[in-house]
């Protein structure tokens, strides 16, 4: 049923839920996996306090593209995890951009049947101003989708 699924991770406790959720559907259906960090491109990624969430410490400014690398390295080791002990084929990506726009063109480029993601729950005036990836993906992709929250 489901032959390839992109699992879409930012690292959260709801994004490593959803990995959970992506490994057992590719054990079920011995489904290929594209695991997908996507950094968010510069304008995001402020609003977002992107270095921030990834644990940069303002003092470390000069160091940022090796601290970054190092960051996403560690979200796509723990993002790994689920999949460690399943006989499934997990292909890792990082791409810079906006997410949700990312996800969806990668989903439709890789012919994907399904996207898991994680519901992040942004408060409330976040969400207004940024809006969700994970309902824009909803909205969007060409192919099911599952928020795991």
């Amino acid at each position: 049923m489901y032959k390839k699924i992109l699992f879409s991770t930012d690292g959260s406790e709801s994004a490593l839920a959803a990995g959970i959720s992506a490994s057992e559907l590719a054990s079920l259906f011995h489904s290929e996996v594209i695991l997908l960090y996507v950094a968010p491109g510069p304008e995001r990624a402020v609003m977002d306090g992107f270095g921030a969430g990834l644990g940069i410490p303002d003092t470390a400014r000069g160091d940022v593209p090796r601290l970054v690398e190092d960051a996403v390295t560690a979200i796509l080791e723990r993002s790994r995890k689920p999949f460690d002990n399943r006989d499934v084929k997990v292909t890792q990506r990082h791409i810079v951009g906006d997410p949700a726009e990312v996800i969806c063109r990668t989903a439709r480029d890789e012919k994907v049947d399904l996207i898991v993601l994680g519901s992040r729950g942004l408060g409330k005036v976040a969400q207004f101003f940024l809006g969700s990836v994970s309902r824009e993906v909803a909205q969007k992709a060409s192919c099911s989708v599952l928020v795991v929250k």
